[in-house]
Order: C-alpha cells, then sequence, then structure tokens
C-alpha cells in the first residue's frame, strides 16, 4: 500500500506538472504595453506615428497623464492615420486582445476616430469607430482575429478632421481565440479487410466491438475504421441522418474495376462528418488507389480560419502512379480554411502530392456531381509537381457537373496535369474573402486541358477576379461553349510569366477561346499578361451592360514579356449605351483582328479590315439566358464570319458550323439542329 501510495502521488504530481505546463502556455502574454507618459521619443521599433505629438498638458490627456495626441484638422484626407504598429510585432496565426485609453478632442462635421487590423494595401477586414463625446475619457478593448501572415499591423486613425489623445495602448495573445495547430491525420492500423466485405457504422446504435457486417451489428465511431486496412471490393456504409464529429482515414486500396468504396447506406440525409480532432482533413486518403468515395456531408469549420485546412484531402507521396479515384455527389460546406494565397490556403477538396523521393501522381481522377458551398480559400484545388524539370503529370483527370457557391478564392484548378477536362460545372461566388489572386476555373501548368459548358458568375475584385483564365506553363488550353456572366474582374485571362524561362517552363501557348458567351463582366474582358504566344481568340459574344467602363482587351507584360502571335477572329464586342470600352494593346506584337463586329463607344478599337460596325441585332441584348445573344434573322453576322479550320464542328448552342463556308459572327448560327452532346 505504501508503495502504490507513492506511485499515486507521483502520478499526480506528473499530472498537476503537465496542467500546469499546459496553462502557462495557454495564459495570455503581453506583446506590447506603450505608456506614452514613460515615452520621451515616438521613434520606436514597434510603431510610428503622423499627425502626433505627446503632450503633459492635462486638459489634453486621455487618462489623467501624458499622453499622445493626433490632430489632422488641417489636412485635407479622408482616412488620416496617425498610429501603425509595425509589421512582425503581431505573429501569423495568433489571435489578440487589443485595449488602450482615448479621449476625443476635437472632431469637425464627419468627424469618427477609428481602430484598424489590416495588411498593407489590403481591405481592412476588422474596422470598429470609437465612441463618445468630445472631452470624455474612455478606455476600449478590441479583439482581433488572427491574420493569415505576419505583416497585419494595428492601425488607429480619423476619418476627415479632428484631434484625439490615446495612451496605455496593451496588446496581449488571446490563447482561447488561437487556431490549434492542425496537421494531417496520423491513424495506427491494427487489422485487415479480407476484401469483397461490406462495414456498417451507425452513430446512434453501433457497437465498435461488434462486426461490423450488417445494419443489426454496424461499428458507432470513425475510429474503428481508422484503424483498418481495406482492399478490393470492401465497401465502408455510413448511416444516412447520422453525424459524426473528427476525421475519417480509412487505409489500403481497391483495385482495378473493383473498387473500396467509402459511402452511405439507408434513408434521410447523407452522413455527416464535422472535422475536429485537429486534422488538417475531414475526410483523408493517403498513397491509396481505386478507391470510391461518394454522398458524403462534410464540415471543417472552426471560430477562425486555419492555414490549409480542406474537408477532402488525397495525397500520395513518393508512390509511384495512383490509380482511379472517385469523388462523387459529395456535400462539403463550412470549411474554415486559411484564405492566403497558394500553398497555404484551405480548399473544399484538395489533391495532393509530394515532390520529394520517387515522382507520384493520378491516373484516373474522376470529381463529379459534389456541392461546394462557403469553403475557404479554394474549392477544388490540385497541387505539387508543377515544373518541366521533372515533368510527370496527372492523367485522365475528369472534372463534372459540380456546383461551386460562396467560394473565399479560386474555384476549380487542375494542375500539372496532362489532358484535364472540366465541363459542366457552375461556380456562383468566387473570390469572396480572400486578398490575393483568384479566378473561378483555370488550369495551372497543364497540357491540352478542355475547359467547357461550365458557368461562371459572380467572382469578385479584380486580382484578378475572372471567370476563365489560361494560366502560367500551360499548352494548348481549349475554353469553348462557357457562360460567363458578372465577374468584376472579367471574362477571360491568358498570362505567363517571362521571369521563369525553359527548361522549368514551358510558356503559355496555343490557348483557344471560341464560342463562348460573356455577359457584363466588368474590369477587363480579355486580359493577355506576359509573354503569351500562338493564342486564338475566335466566336465569341461579349455584352457589356449598360453603364459601364471598362477594357475589351488589356494587355500587360509579366516577367518583363508581352504577348505574341494572337488572333482575335469572328467575336462580337456588343457595348450598350451609356458604356464605354478600350482596347489597350501595350506591347503586344503580331496580334490580328479580322472579321470583328464592334458596336457601341469603344475607345482605340483595332485595326480590322473586315470589321462589322453596324447594331450586331442580337435576339435580347441585356437578356440572362445566353441564347439571347444569338444574331436575329436579319443581323449583319449572319454567314459574314472568316473560315478557321478545326472550329470544333458546333456553335454554343449544339448548331453545326459550315464546313468550307463562312460561319456566322459570334457564338451562334443562326440554324439551330443541336447535335449530340
Amino acid at each position: 500500500m505504501k508503495y502504490l501510495c507513492i506511485i499515486s502521488c507521483l502520478l499526480l504530481l506528473a499530472t498537476v506538472k503537465a496542467i500546469a505546463k499546459n496553462a502557462q502556455i495557454d495564459q495570455p502574454k503581453t506583446v506590447l504595453d506603450l505608456n506614452f507618459a514613460k515615452t520621451r521619443s515616438l521613434q520606436s521599433a514597434s510603431f510610428t506615428t503622423l499627425y502626433s505629438s505627446l503632450t503633459s498638458d492635462p486638459s489634453l490627456e486621455a487618462d489623467g497623464s501624458p499622453s499622445l495626441v493626433a490632430d489632422t484638422r488641417k489636412t485635407t484626407g479622408e482616412w488620416n492615420e496617425y498610429f501603425h504598429l509595425k509589421e512582425g510585432v503581431l505573429k501569423a496565426n495568433t489571435a489578440y486582445v487589443i485595449s488602450f485609453d482615448y479621449k476625443p478632442l476635437a472632431a469637425a462635421k464627419g468627424a469618427r476616430f477609428y481602430a484598424l487590423f489590416r495588411r498593407p494595401g489590403a481591405i481592412a477586414p476588422s474596422l470598429t469607430y470609437l465612441s463618445g463625446k468630445t472631452g470624455e475619457a474612455q478606455r476600449i478593448t478590441l479583439s482581433f482575429p488572427p491574420a493569415d501572415t505576419s505583416d497585419y499591423a494595428l492601425i488607429l486613425g480619423i476619418q476627415n478632421q479632428g484631434a484625439i489623445a490615446i495612451n496605455n495602448i496593451v496588446i496581449r495573445t488571446d490563447p482561447a481565440h488561437t487556431p490549434r495547430v492542425m496537421s494531417l491525420p496520423v491513424a495506427k492500423r491494427t487489422w485487415n479487410s479480407p476484401g469483397h466485405a461490406t462495414y456498417y457504422i451507425d452513430s446512434l446504435h453501433g457497437d465498435d466491438s461488434a462486426s461490423g457486417k450488417s445494419p443489426s451489428h454496424a461499428w458507432r465511431t470513425l475510429r474503428k475504421v481508422n484503424t483498418g486496412v481495406f482492399g478490393p471490393g470492401d465497401k465502408i456504409l455510413l448511416r444516412r441522418g447520422d453525424r459524426w464529429s473528427g476525421f475519417l482515414y480509412p487505409g489500403g486500396s481497391g483495385a482495378k474495376g473493383n473498387p473500396a468504396v467509402l459511402g452511405d447506406y439507408g434513408f434521410g440525409s447523407k452522413p455527416r462528418i464535422d472535422g475536429g480532432e485537429g486534422s488538417l482533413a475531414t475526410v483523408y486518403l493517403y498513397n491509396s488507389e481505386y478507391w470510391t468515395i461518394r454522398n458524403l456531408d462534410i464540415t471543417n469549420s472552426g471560430p477562425y480560419p486555419v492555414r490549409q485546412l480542406s474537408g477532402v484531402i488525397i495525397n500520395v507521396d513518393n508512390y509511384g502512379t495512383a490509380h482511379d479515384i472517385t469523388l462523387d455527389g459529395l456535400h462539403i460546406h463550412d470549411v474554415s480554411g486559411s484564405d492566403e494565397a497558394n500553398p497555404a490556403g484551405g480548399s473544399g477538396i484538395r489533391i495532393l502530392r509530394g515532390e520529394s523521393g520517387r515522382l507520384s501522381r493520378y491516373d484516373g481522377l474522376l470529381i463529379e456531381n459534389c456541392h461546394l458551398v462557403h469553403v475557404d480559400r479554394n474549392g477544388i484545388l490540385m497541387d505539387g509537381n508543377v515544373w518541366r524539370t521533372h515533368w510527370f503529370p496527372n492523367l485522365h483527370v475528369v472534372i463534372r457537373r459540380n456546383l461551386l457557391e460562396d467560394i473565399g478564392g479560386d474555384g476549380i484548378v487542375p494542375i500539372a496535369c496532362d489532358g484535364a477536362l472540366v465541363e459542366y460545372n457552375t461556380v456562383r461566388g468566387a473570390r469572396e474573402r480572400t486578398d490575393s489572386y483568384a479566378v473561378g476555373i483555370y488550369p495551372w501548368s497543364c497540357d491540352n486541358t478542355v475547359i467547357q459548358f461550365n458557368d461562371v458568375s459572380g467572382v469578385k475584385g479584380t486580382k484578378d477576379g475572372q471567370g476563365y483564365d489560361c494560366d502560367f506553363n500551360c499548352r494548348n488550353t481549349l475554353m469553348q461553349y462557357n457562360y460567363s456572366h458578372d465577374n468584376q474582374g472579367g471574362f477571360m485571362l491568358i498570362c505567363d510569366d517571362g521571369d521563369f524561362k525553359a527548361p522549368m517552363n514551358a510558356g503559355n501557348t496555343g490557348s483557344v477561346i471560341r464560342y463562348n458567351v460573356s455577359v457584363n463582366d466588368g474590369f477587363h474582358t480579355f486580359t493577355l499578361n506576359g509573354p503569351c504566344d500562338n493564342t486564338k481568340i475566335y466566336n465569341n459574344v461579349i455584352y457589356v451592360g449598360k453603364g459601364q467602363t471598362l477594357y475589351a482587351l488589356a494587355s500587360g507584360n509579366w516577367g518583363g514579356a508581352w504577348a505574341s502571335d494572337t488572333l482575335f477572329s469572328n467575336n462580337i464586342f456588343y457595348i450598350d449605351s451609356g458604356s464605354k470600352a478600350t482596347f489597350d494593346l501595350g506591347g503586344m506584337t503580331n496580334i490580328v483582328f479580322r472579321h470583328n463586329a464592334y458596336w457601341g463607344d469603344i475607345v482605340n478599337r483595332p485595326n480590322d479590315p473586315y470589321a462589322i460596325l453596324s447594331n450586331p441585332l442580337l435576339v435580347k441584348p441585356g437578356g440572362m439566358n445566353p441564347s439571347d445573344y444569338a444574331p436575329a434573322a436579319n443581323s449583319p453576322c449572319l454567314n459574314a464570319g472568316e473560315i478557321i479550320a478545326g472550329n470544333g464542328g458546333r456553335d454554343f448552342d449544339g448548331a453545326a458550323t459550315p464546313l468550307g463556308a463562312p460561319p456566322s459572327v459570334g457564338a451562334f448560327e443562326r440554324s439551330h439542329n443541336p447535335l449530340a452532346k
């Protein structure tokens, strides 16, 4: 008994020490304690000031002691920032509580005092106006959520003209609201399935000690699945209407024609898994192949964004070629990943592959019928092995019939693929929350990508903000039969970075954009930026609604180089009344315009020897049905285009395009005899 007491005491002491250590780690830490009564100079390694001075006048003090006084009454600006915490004082992924004393001293009409938390040049994610009457001293405490990067800073300012005294700025960490350190799941495998077995999981009535091989003998938890290695023909079925918390990480692989299946059984709503337990993924596959994952409801949310947090992650590393992985009918929503630029951003679906050891890739990846809602940062994103110096592209990648809504950054991005097909997807709202560049649908470092029959709308902002994009290190991208509307950044970006050259970068070459319809897209309808060559843009309709001022074509020299060898043919540029569109060719070379229709107020209209300058007479300009932009029976665009070999054989609506005869200008032929789709 004596020895048991000693052991118990030692265990208790170790537990107390562990609790004390954790409590110490979780205690708030003071980052800055700034009392201007003790400050003789405004030169500091922690902050900068403007419009400010130190005062010992009791009538101007914020708290009865010498304070900092900011006075913007002699300025003409609207936003006058008088106190900046320097970059690096606040760390990434850490929440803070900030408090200070203040006293408004004077306020002209329209003056307001504010505090904000912001990156340089970015929109403020958190803006607070300070309340209080002139001459009334107050203390305020503000909570700021964790930033993705360490270049965020506290800024105090005066809107319009006024004066204010501040003192005792105290900044402490806020452990309770600081994101946990997250990682990809690790599972301890304790048993192997013989294969060709069906396992049932029931969160309400199951029992992990049961066989799991019938609904009446179902398992209860995801942990039971995570300990297993599954094989060809196995089925892991979660009961519909049930809900689990944690992550799901089955091991093993199926076989060709005989995949392992993770899915559902029963009736009701899709089985739901809410991410947790510190995992970056709610559903995870690692170094597995021949899997089908279907009909699951997946979330991974928390109070603050987490870098790389995702709903589903498929990962191969030092593996070789992983075959035939299907994600079908998944509902992925409320993923609170970081909205930082890649690779730190979160995703609804993320396809990873390592770049160390044996090169890895996917051959046969199908993502279809999935619904992604309120996901940060990306919707469907691939990653890894992008340079041509060790090119090992993914093959037979198909992303189709998915609906993406309210996406923080990019919508759908196949990366490092050859022959990827992206079709019949709908993106409604992208780049909703990120400060970085993002687009609705685009390939990155891919060859022979076909992007068709998609509908992208509501992409926010102008960093990029387009519906579609033929991007960096891509060869022979084909964009056809797509609908783009109400995207603030424009319709189509074509770009490459001239600073990256062969052998790493094969360049952007051979892009074809044909038979698409763009309606009410903003800022830059087309953008060619950097050394893109051999681009063909033909038989598209561009409609600019009333009251807009934008670029029909914008150009740039990303990496010090301009686009070359570009054809614009058979396109309609319809600029409605009260709007204006500009063509900016910049330093592009060998750019040719032929047989295009131009209508409306157009600045710097290009030299087009066969231009149509009369009203194109579209069916219903301003309508929201793509077919509203077909030519009417008496349109001058009918049979007025130039013959382009290999034009795909059909128009936007599926009508055959003529062989050996001039087609109509725009995305529609007048006859509508749909081909089989």
